[in-house]
């Protein structure tokens, strides 16, 4: 069976500014909400038990994280990880998978974690990422839509089947060092991987951009049991105090981040005016000030 995208439905609401561009998204003229313009997301893949730890960290700096999970391996051991950091690995169960990530986003990895630039059939990827939003969904009891590529593998193939889902944004593991708005959506290329991320982040902390920006940290949590000197929990819980508990930051799931984007993107001017036609409130620039349109 064939699926055929969903796009967000979109409500009419004539609440109104004066308007000073033609296009709020391309020029920038809006702000994240509460006139924010820093945005923090952490995603981490796999689903793997050490997420608890990971998450115990967020929650303590007020850090919001986005969890790639495999469906079709939750409960099972990951002996695979016996190579990596010497003891073999364990998935958290799907009875568990509400509880644990109930303050953070829940988001696909596919169902078994497949090279899908190494499937040629459009049935077989659907069945993996439509499979693994279906299932999570029903878990966490709202539309799962954010994804990242299993080994960070895709291809135009698989990029033409993401868009006859609802899927509505797909992270790469490519870092960028960059802190601009993602060019595409579905190709969605990190700001860093944690191991080298500090300087970077020191960097955004310390940004005061007039425009809004965003910084996308990547990983696995199980990455830290390695104990390196680049991949330890010291070093995250370093990289948590350096990023987490700031006024002029939006820490935000992918998901929502995305969701908050479209609305920016699908909001129109008439006559001189911004019209919004979300369902969600958004802010844009006049003179200098953010304000909120419902």
């Amino acid at each position: 069976m064939k699926l055929t995208i969903s796009f967000l439905v979109l409500f009419y609401i004539p609440l109104m500014i004066r308007a000073q561009s033609s296009t709020i998204y391309e020029s920038k003229k809006f702000s994240y909400p509460n006139g924010k313009k820093k945005a923090v997301i952490l995603s981490y893949d796999d689903g793997l038990k050490q997420d608890i730890h990971l998450i115990k960290l967020l929650d303590k700096y007020h850090i919001k994280g986005t969890f790639n999970l495999n469906s079709g391996l939750m409960g099972s051991t990951a002996p695979w990880l016996n190579d990596l950091i010497g003891q073999e690995g364990n998935y958290i169960k799907s009875s568990d998978i509400k509880s644990i990530y109930r303050r953070h986003e829940v988001a696909v990895h596919t169902v078994n974690h497949p090279a899908l630039n190494t499937i040629n059939k459009e049935a077989e990827i659907i069945n993996e990422v439509i499979g693994d939003a279906k299932y999570l969904s029903d878990l966490v009891d709202y539309k799962v839509k954010s994804m990242a590529y299993p080994f960070g593998a895709y291809n135009d193939f698989v990029i033409k089947t993401l868009t006859t889902s609802e899927i509505t944004n797909a992270r790469t593991v490519i870092s960028t060092y960059s802190f601009d708005l993602p060019d595409s959506l579905l190709v969605w290329h990190p700001t860093s991987h944690h191991s080298n991320a500090l300087p970077s982040i020191k960097e955004y902390i310390s940004l005061v951009p007039t425009n809004p920006t965003v910084y996308v940290l990547w990983g696995h949590s199980w990455e830290f049991d390695q104990g390196k000197p680049d991949n330890n929990w010291e070093m995250m819980k370093r990289i948590c105090q350096e990023v987490g508990r700031k006024d002029d930051i939006w820490y935000v799931g992918a998901a929502e981040y995305v969701d908050y984007i479209l609305a920016i993107q699908n909001s129109t001017i008439e006559n001189g005016e911004i019209i919004n036609n979300s369902s969600i409130p958004i802010w844009v620039t006049k003179e200098g000030k953010s304000i909120k349109i419902k």
